[in-house]
């Protein structure tokens, strides 16, 4: 159990929790988010008011084209999911209102969304894009803007939550749920939670998601009947957002994960919506010459004795 110290951020909001999503413009949501959303429309108590559109939903990120193609072939060959038979929700008849841009590229109109928030009567919203609402918008919810740790670690185009635990040998992967609220809004720990590191990042990325459902949960629903936020202590040493994995570090993580891939996967040919990915034996090539180099080094140092002038 994690010591919390209680913070009232003021009087509960009448009748259910009124939950909003933000999200952006592709209309495309992972199975970690739909069983989020099925759970709110199945709790009593929440209820899920709606979405919040972002024009500008994730901030831009230089992203290797290696990391790219890796992440793709580990996710089809370790991390392929079933696609999610939700029970409650449904897109059709949900109400999504699109924010307006701002000249800020990482924000949106701050009068305009405040208005949004009010006429949704929107008690929280759950971030799951990287950029968030204007400061207006989060002074007006009653709990403020909520976020999960591994929204911080994606753009437009990848995902590389998983990698640093994995890629850095961590005995444990750590998940926070965030919450930014108040009247000059700061983020608070509201939940914290760590998870054994699996062998493959985008496994670790899936397992630790599909935890995360529980914890959010859990949180809402303690707000939904307490009508306030228990924020947790700061952390003596705060972390934030870890950056796309480098390619020396996807070097020595292909060679690690090669080795941990059967024969029979590593030859196999892997199809993708019916097309075959483009360097199937990456991992193994790259485990070649990972051990080639080692190799080389182990040549090139001088015998104890040896004269090596």
């Amino acid at each position: 159990m994690v010591a919390r110290t209680q913070e009232n951020s003021g009087p509960a909001a009448p009748g259910p929790l009124r939950i909003g999503f933000l999200v952006g413009p592709s209309g495309v949501f992972e199975n970690w988010e739909q069983r989020v959303f099925d759970r709110v429309m199945a709790a009593p108590g929440l209820v899920l008011a709606g979405f919040l559109v972002h024009p500008r939903p994730f901030r831009p990120q230089p992203i290797s084209p290696v990391f790219r193609s890796l992440a793709r072939l580990e996710r089809a060959m370790l991390a392929r999911e079933p696609a999610y038979v939700s029970s409650h929700f449904s897109p059709n008849g949900q109400r999504f209102e699109h924010l307006p841009p701002a000249v800020d590229l990482d924000s949106s109109d701050a009068e305009r969304t405040v208005r949004l928030v009010s006429d949704l009567g929107l008690d929280l919203v759950m971030r799951l894009t990287g950029v968030g609402l204007p400061d207006e918008a989060v002074r007006a919810l009653p709990f403020g803007e909520w976020s999960l740790s591994f929204s911080d670690e994606r753009s437009e185009t990848a995902d590389w939550f998983g990698y640093d635990s994995v890629v850095h040998h961590a005995p444990s992967s750590a998940l926070v749920l965030n919450a930014r609220y108040g009247a000059a809004p700061e983020i608070q720990r509201l939940a914290t939670s760590a998870f054994n590191t699996k062998f493959s990042a985008q496994r670790n990325a899936g397992f630790i998601k599909e935890r995360a459902v529980t914890l959010l949960m859990r949180e809402l629903v303690r707000v939904a009947e307490t009508g306030k936020l228990d924020a947790m202590p700061k952390p003596s040493q705060p972390s934030g957002p870890r950056p796309p994995p480098s390619g020396r570090n996807l070097l020595g993580y292909c060679g690690s994960l090669s080795g941990e891939l059967p024969v029979s996967r590593r030859q196999g040919a892997i199809q993708e919506d019916g097309r075959r990915i483009g360097g199937l034996d990456t991992l193994h090539r790259l485990r070649r010459h990972r051990e080639f180099r080692s190799a080389a080094v182990r040549r090139d140092r001088p015998r104890p004795g040896r004269n090596t002038r």
